[in-house]
Order: structure tokens, then C-alpha cells, then sequence
């Protein structure tokens, strides 16, 4: 009441609510408090917007959690553009969006749709971080997954040759 709905302290209350009511299994409330932060963003800030970016891979992660991953692909996908248009390729939500596409994939066992994704999330981690990276050896131990899941036994153990022989580095 007190700064408005689209005030960015109200917005950001709407999203910790929705984030709150998706823990708790209370999709159906998360969702309308996503929407709505979405349109708000939207119109307030426009619709590439990085903030406007967020509540829309949120809208794309509740629908993946709740096991609806036709509905969360659209937005998935849309993040992932938007993300590469406004914040470039290399960003790190650019990086995480081509993640979260890829599980998507994975979930859905469209596996030819996920393995580019995930040698792309692997390559720009690896470029950024070093390939002895936490987070670049968990990328490439995903990428392998992609392959097994798939039936792509020659392709897994390319990649798994590559797994550093060290322990990774945070």
C-alpha cells in the first residue's frame, strides 16, 4: 500500500512470495505472483529488461518444478533469447538459462535439443572459469548424463576423457 505495485521493494516482496509459495508446493499461488510481477515488469521496465528477464525464467522454473515442462519451455526459451540479445553470450545468466533449457530437454528426453545446449553451457564455463572449475566440471559431468540418457555411450566417454584428473577448484 504504502510505495505501489510497481514500486521495485514491492516487486521484489512479490517474487520472495512466490518464491516462498513454490517451496511449499502452493504452485497455483507462485504462479499468479509471477504473472503478475511479470506484466509489472513488463510494462514498467520493458520486456528485455534483466529484472524483467528474471521473473520470466521464473515463471519457466515453477512450471518445471511443478511438472509442467511444456508450459515452462516457452519461457525458458524466451529467456535464453533475450538473455543473449541483451546481456550477450557470456554472461552468467546467459550460461545459467542454457542450463536450465538443457535439464528442460532432459526432463522432457528430447536429449537431441539438450546436448548442444549443454556443450555450449560447458564450453562458455570452461572458457570463463578454467575447466578444473566446480561448476565447469559439473557442467561437463551433465554433458556426459546428456549422452548416457540418450544411448550415446562413444560420445559420453569423449567427453568423460576430458574430466580433469585433479580435484576441481572452486
Amino acid at each position: 500500500r504504502a510505495l505501489g505495485n510497481e514500486h521495485p521493494k514491492t516487486l521484489a516482496s512479490m517474487n520472495a512470495m512466490a518464491v516462498l509459495y513454490k517451496r511449499q508446493g502452493r504452485f497455483d499461488a507462485a504462479e499468479a505472483l509471477y504473472l503478475e510481477t511479470l506484466e509489472i515488469k513488463r510494462r514498467v521496465l520493458g520486456p528485455d529488461n534483466p529484472a524483467t528477464l528474471v521473473s520470466l525464467n521464473n515463471l519457466g522454473t515453477l512450471y518445471a518444478t511443478a511438472g509442467r515442462p511444456a508450459a515452462a519451455e516457452p519461457y525458458f526459451v524466451q529467456t535464453l533469447a533475450a538473455r543473449r540479445r541483451v546481456l550477450g553470450d557470456n554472461h552468467p545468466l546467459t550460461v545459467s538459462s542454457l542450463r536450465n533449457l538443457a535439464e528442460l530437454y532432459v526432463l522432457m528426453r528430447r536429449y537431441d535439443e539438450a546436448a548442444p545446449l549443454a556443450v555450449e553451457h560447458y564450453e562458455r564455463l570452461a572458457a570463463a572459469r578454467g575447466v578444473e572449475h566446480a561448476d565447469t566440471c559439473k557442467a561437463l559431468e551433465f554433458l556426459i548424463g546428456v549422452h548416457e540418457a540418450a544411448g550415446q555411450p562413444d560420445l559420453a566417454a569423449q567427453w568423460r576423457a576430458k574430466l580433469p584428473t585433479s580435484q576441481p577448484t572452486e
